[in-house]
């Protein structure tokens, strides 16, 4: 974890540098950085706080929403009102970076054990368990991050102003603070979290729907609403990764798993959608498939939120993935 934030660290430095190719090459060291502990924590957590990981979850995923939403909320006064410019902002990061390397060192634990444990063939990718946490786990980083990128051009499109289309646009961060903190704990305390994960897949609908069809102010409280069921929607299926694996391990892989399949469409699909827009002229492909992703969040959940494991490599079952959770 510490090599992983020094990646982090160094990739924001290289964004001071004024270069084009430097703001690249940062931009990729600093991603690379960051997937270590997108894909580690969920397994951290099942493997420390086994008991807990409905509580755990909810702090990491509320800190990641908040400390999300400060950077948002600083960037601009940073770069304008004080004067840094966007580079040296951009390169700010690199000093929490580095503040969390140093904090992880003393937690750095080597098992040899672990280290000589034969390799076993992994069988998440026939899991259908797996599968289905894998693409609700999609759905949630394709709406969020189609929305970050695109909710101000679309709320401008319903006359309202680029200030307050800004200002709805991190507000549909913070209303989902709540969400965060309250999913992943009554998840946790559920056996099965397929209603709390339709649940808040219907809270989605209801704020998609509303966005899509109203206009003025009215489209920007939806579009709040539709931040709510979102936030929860993605607590839920970071809890997941904890609460459908037998062992820390497998929670590792299974985040591992969902994590390439979600981030990897949520890398398409905002340019996807800025293509359909300068080719119709107009945000119906965006939003309708809005409303797609929202109906699949309710289906995707139910079967994700099942309370069954995914396989744990070698056992002496012969389908896995149908063992049930106690």
């Amino acid at each position: 974890m510490s090599v992983a934030f020094v990646l982090v660290a160094l990739g924001s430095l290289m964004r001071w540098v004024p270069a084009t190719l430097a703001l690249y090459l940062g931009t990729a060291v600093l991603a690379c950085g960051l997937t270590v502990p997108n894909v580690l924590l969920p397994s951290i957590i099942r493997r420390d706080f086994p008991s807990r990981i409905g509580p755990m979850t909810s702090m990491y995923t509320t800190l990641m929403a908040g400390a999300a939403g400060v950077a948002s909320f600083l960037a601009l006064p940073l770069a304008i009102d004080v004067g840094w410019g966007w580079r040296v902002t951009a390169a700010s990061t690199g000093l929490l970076a580095a503040i969390a390397a140093l904090a992880w060192l003393p937690l750095t634990r080597v098992s040899q054990q672990a280290s000589a444990r034969p390799a076993v063939q992994n069988p998440l990718w026939r899991s259908s368990t797996a599968w289905w946490v894998a693409l609700f786990f999609a759905t949630q980083t394709l709406t969020f991050y189609s929305v970050v990128a695109w909710l101000v051009p679309v709320l401008t499109s319903k006359h309202l102003t680029p200030a307050v289309s800004g200002a709805f646009l991190g507000g549909f961060s913070v209303v989902g603070i709540a969400s965060s903190l309250l999913a992943p704990t009554l998840a946790a305390r559920l056996r099965s979290q397929s209603a709390i994960a339709a649940a808040f897949g219907g809270i989605q609908v209801v704020g998609v729907v509303g966005l899509a069809s109203a206009n003025d102010m009215t489209a920007g409280f939806f579009a709040l609403v539709f931040g709510m069921g979102a936030a929860g929607s993605f607590a839920v299926a970071f809890a997941l990764f904890g609460l459908r694996a037998p062992n820390h391990r497998m929670s590792s892989q299974l985040s591992g798993m969902s994590q390439t399949v979600g981030y990897g469409a949520a890398a398409v699909g905002p340019i996807l959608f800025g293509y359909f827009h300068d080719l119709f002229g107009n945000w119906r492909v965006l939003l309708g498939a809005l409303v797609v992703l929202a109906v699949a969040s309710i289906v995707l959940g139910t079967l994700a939120g099942r309370p069954k494991f995914v396989p744990a490599g070698v056992t002496g079952v012969d389908h896995p993935e149908e063992i049930h959770v106690r």
